[in-house]
C-alpha cells in the first residue's frame, strides 16, 4: 500500500507540473498573437516607409521562430508528460487491484509471494497517434499563422507604392 501512495502523490506532482506546462504554452501563444497584432496594426497603420518594412519583418521573423521553437519544446515535453501520467495511473491501478484482491482473499488461500517480473506499460498506439497529430497541429496552425503574419509584414508597407 505504501507504494501506491507514493505512485499517488507521484501522479498528482505531475499533474500539477502539467497543468504549469499546459499554462505556459497559452500564455506564450496569447504573448506571441499580441505581440503581433501590435506589429501588423503599427504596418496597417501605413506609418512606415516601404524602406523600413526590414525592421519590422525581422523583429517578427525572430519573433515567431523563438516562439515556435519554445512552444514546440513545450508541447513535446507536455505530451511525453502526459504518456508517462498515464503508465502512472495504469500502475497505480493495477496496485490497488491487487491489494483488493489480496484483502478478500482468506490467509489460508492466499498464494506465496512469488518475484514476478514487473509489468511493461505503454501508451494504447491510437491515444499516442492522437496526441502526436494534435501535436503538429497546434504547431502547423501556428507556423500558418507566422507565415500570413510575415507575408503582411512584408506587402502592406510598399502596397501605395
Amino acid at each position: 500500500m505504501m507504494a501506491n501512495n507514493n505512485l499517488e502523490s507521484l501522479i498528482l506532482e505531475r499533474e500539477k507540473y502539467l497543468q504549469t506546462q499546459q499554462s505556459i504554452a497559452f500564455s506564450l501563444a496569447n504573448y506571441y498573437f499580441v505581440f503581433q497584432g501590435v506589429i501588423l496594426t503599427i504596418v496597417l497603420n501605413h506609418s512606415l516607409k516601404c524602406s523600413h518594412r526590414w525592421l519590422l519583418f525581422t523583429v517578427s521573423l525572430i519573433a515567431a521562430l523563438l516562439n515556435l521553437m519554445a512552444l514546440f519544446v513545450i508541447l513535446l515535453d507536455y505530451t511525453r508528460k502526459l504518456e508517462g501520467q498515464d503508465i502512472n495511473r495504469d500502475q497505480a491501478s493495477d496496485n490497488l487491484a491487487e491489494a483488493i484482491t489480496e484483502a478478500h482473499q482468506p490467509p489460508n488461500l492466499q498464494p506465496p509471494h512469488v518475484q514476478q517480473h514487473p509489468k511493461p506499460y505503454k501508451v494504447d498506439l491510437p491515444t499516442k497517434v492522437k496526441r502526436y497529430f494534435l501535436l503538429v497541429s497546434c504547431m502547423a496552425l501556428l507556423l500558418g499563422f507566422a507565415v500570413v503574419t510575415l507575408i503582411a509584414i512584408w506587402h502592406f508597407p510598399c502596397a501605395d507604392d
